[in-house]
């Protein structure tokens, strides 16, 4: 366990095997928690603006955080879902095995959720608004039908084979 920090704003406890959880730090905007195989649940962080939590697998959920902007949670095992993240331009959710839907993400710019095997296309929440400006990486990619905008030129490792399946989803 932390002592209550109340100025901190920035927390690495990556690799803390014992940690199961955190104190509530009113003030942190930044939180990698990533490789904490024990940790279990996370407090309440208004500030919190990114989170990286990859391989934690004993996460079971995440609270509500209104100003998180990229979410990082691949590994996360345990996760059946995610809160309303109104805020969020960057996910990261491959292999969470466990992951069944997830909200409607206006604010989304990336994407990434391969190899998550219980999430449908029909519980991805609709994506209106998004625009995928650098890196795709879709696991089914008929869920780009609601997509306004692709840029593409900035990937240099893009295959043709995935570019050919997008132009097929987009007509």
């Amino acid at each position: 366990s932390l002592p209550q920090l109340d100025n901190l704003i920035y927390l690495d406890c990556s690799g803390c095997i014992n940690l199961t959880s955190l104190p509530q730090l009113d003030n942190l905007t930044v939180l990698l928690c990533n490789h904490c195989p024990n940790l279990t649940s996370l407090p309440q962080l208004d500030k919190l603006t990114k989170l990286y939590c990859r391989i934690c697998p004993n996460l079971t959920s995440l609270p509500q955080f209104n100003n998180l902007t990229e979410l990082f949670c691949s590994y996360c095992t345990s996760l059946t879902s995610l809160p309303q993240l109104d805020n969020l331009t960057v996910l990261l959710c491959s292999y969470c095995t466990s992951l069944t839907s997830l909200p409607q993400l206006d604010s989304l710019n990336e994407l990434y959720y391969g190899n998550c095997p219980n999430l449908l296309e029909k519980n991805i929440g609709y994506l209106p608004k998004m625009k995928l400006e650098k890196n795709i990486m879709y696991e089914n990619l008929r869920v780009l039908k609601p997509l306004t905008e692709i840029k593409l030129g900035e990937y240099s490792g893009f295959n043709r084979d995935l570019l050919s399946m997008v132009e097929k989803f987009l007509v």
